[in-house]
């Protein structure tokens, strides 16, 4: 459940005459709500899955913060310990865990890198530019 944030005033005076606080809630940003949201779906797939060992029940935490990510930590344990009955047991997990996020609007950022030459023009000279401004890239052929 999100947790909401309290603040401001009011007119309204209390008996020593200053003003009572009045209730704002404040709604989660969407990257929150996010994240509980994919917690949540893992936890629902992951519950009494095949091969669960009731004393080693699944464990799902949202457990920090990277530079490229936001870190959920997933815990399954498989019984009995087949590898490759646990293999086909993962592919089939994570496709379904891809399957539900798509339907909830729940992207995926992969890491991405642009790596300039030595010498380059970074200005007209990377992909990245000529993909977003192809006539811009012409122009500075047509010019040289």
């Amino acid at each position: 459940m999100p947790v909401c944030a309290q603040s401001s005033t009011t007119e309204e005076a209390q008996p020593s005459g200053q003003a009572k606080p009045e209730t704002q809630t404040r709604t989660p940003s969407k990257q929150t709500v996010t994240v509980e949201r994919a917690v949540q779906i893992i936890e629902s797939i992951l519950k009494d899955h095949e091969g669960v060992d009731p004393e080693k029940p699944p464990r799902v935490f949202f457990n920090g913060f990277n530079e490229w990510s936001l870190n959920i930590l997933v815990i399954a344990w498989y019984h009995p310990p087949d590898y490759w009955a646990y293999q086909a047991w993962l592919q089939r997990t994570c496709l379904e865990i891809m399957k539900h996020f798509e339907n909830e609007g729940i992207e995926f950022a992969f890491p991405s890198r642009t790596i300039y030459m030595a010498g380059q023009n970074t200005s007209h000279g990377s992909m990245e530019h000529r993909e977003r401004n192809p006539e811009n890239h012409l122009e500075g052929e047509k010019k040289k």
